[in-house]
């Protein structure tokens, strides 16, 4: 139709791909040259309400093949992190430490769910000559999948606990 423009797109998944296929094709790659070329990663995922973005992004509970991408990404970093030290020449002495964020865009608001304090969860968007940058993001720093998978879970809780009853 008039105004619309073209779009090119590097997967179109169908309802009976699992989330290890949608997790192979697109996130797996990216955990890679996270590990590998040292290079910053975010997972961004858009849709209407209802979607299945939550379903994507956490997981159907349960365990197998219902595994959400986030618990895939902190598995294969950690496991990545361990196979590239224990093949760095010192028999596993080489030590790294993950550092993690998880914030929320809804509309025009930024939300840090990793913030201890929700009063100062919202966050500032600011532009500078080196690029968009969101202030003040509360990290979790660990190698201890446990640990990731932990914070992740706890403020996936709180995320809920602040939604407007749309679960997506």
């Amino acid at each position: 139709g008039e105004g619309t423009q073209p779009a090119t797109v590097d997967w179109v998944f169908q309802p009976r791909d699992s989330q290890g296929d949608v997790y192979d094709k697109t996130v797996e790659p990216l955990v890679h040259r996270f590990v590998n070329e040292n290079l910053n990663v975010a997972l961004v995922v858009l849709g209407s309400a209802g979607s299945g973005k939550n379903y994507t992004v956490r997981g159907g509970g349960g365990g197998g093949a219902a595994v959400g991408l986030v618990p895939r990404i902190i598995d294969g970093v950690c496991s990545a992190i361990d196979r590239k030290s224990n093949t760095a020449g010192g028999g596993g002495s080489t030590m790294y430490d993950v550092q993690a964020t998880h914030v929320e865009l809804v509309g025009e608001n930024v939300r840090d769910l990793f913030a201890a304090d929700p009063e100062r969860a919202d966050l500032d968007v600011v532009e500078t000559e080196k690029g968009t940058h969101v202030n003040n993001v509360t990290p979790v720093v660990s190698t201890a999948p446990e640990k990731l998978r932990e914070a992740y879970v706890n403020s996936c809780e709180e995320r809920t606990s602040l939604s407007n009853g749309s679960g997506d």
